[in-house]
């Protein structure tokens, strides 16, 4: 994909088609600009030394540097041992350097875009041995480097306090969840077990010749829509939508209910 609202300047070294599981966060150790040639932009853009070295995107210190090199379907070189699973996203500056709030702002941007296209998780891994994680990691975890270039926590969570906030703590464990992740994974099993629970009664019945089919899915409707409805009356709003319900359509949901269940 490419990130709306990022300019995008095509470079010249794709590497082929790319399925990111992951984000590879880098500091450039230069400086961002077009006029030299050890300076970040032009080495994303054009490779260095006639190598095709190259990244996804760079964010520069100041407001209006950021740029995008590559589609996120593409590989580019930016982290030999993590290339053909990761997007990189390099910042100007070296690993002291406090992210300011442009690149802080525009990283919140990226990231979410592609973890958003790509199903990656928006968590960032910083500690254990070099390995391959899905979420966010430092280039200093990527496997088969020696590179030390890496984000802080600290800013880590400056990037996600724009998207939840309040700080989302970074993790020292590979795919784990932050504990708001989690709560809420817990609760959309708890509404989908008690969904279940409630429309399986009506199931029975209808299985069992005691209820009609169509007054049976009737039932059913009222029973899920009552639950996740947030009108103000929600059970007359669900009984509204099942009496709209033709009778033909409910044969034909319990006939598939029915076979579902018997198959």
């Amino acid at each position: 994909m490419k990130v709306p609202g990022i300019p995008f300047d095509p470079g010249k070294h794709p590497q082929g088609p790319l399925t990111p599981t992951a984000i590879v966060l880098h500091r450039t150790y230069g400086a961002f600009g077009k006029d030299g040639y050890r300076s970040a932009y032009a080495i994303g853009k054009n490779g260095r030394g006639g190598v095709g070295i190259g990244f996804h995107f760079l964010i520069g210190k100041n407001a209006g540097q950021v740029v995008q090199f590559y589609d996120t379907a593409v590989e580019a070189a930016h982290a030999k041992g993590a290339n053909s699973w990761s997007v990189g996203i390099e910042f100007d500056g070296v690993n002291e350097d406090v992210l300011t709030d442009w690149q802080v702002a525009q990283a919140a941007w990226i990231i979410a875009a592609v973890c958003d296209a790509h199903r990656i998780p928006r968590i960032y891994t910083t500690a254990g041995i070099r390995r391959r994680v899905a979420g966010c990691l430092p280039h200093a975890l990527v496997p088969g480097s020696d590179h030390t270039d890496a984000v802080t926590v600290a800013d880590w969570a400056r990037i996600a306090a724009h998207w939840t906030g309040a700080a989302t703590p970074a993790t020292t464990e590979e795919d784990a969840m932050t504990p708001q992740q989690r709560d809420e994974v817990v609760g959309r099993l708890d509404e989908a077990i008690g969904l279940l629970r409630s429309i399986h009664p009506a199931v029975a019945q209808i299985q069992t010749g005691v209820m009609d089919p169509v007054a049976g899915v009737r039932t059913m409707v009222v029973q899920l829509l009552g639950q996740a409805h947030t009108a103000a009356d929600p059970t007359q709003v669900a009984q509204a939508i099942a009496q709209a319900l033709p009778d033909d359509l409910a044969r034909q949901v319990a006939d598939e209910l029915a076979a579902r269940l018997a198959a």
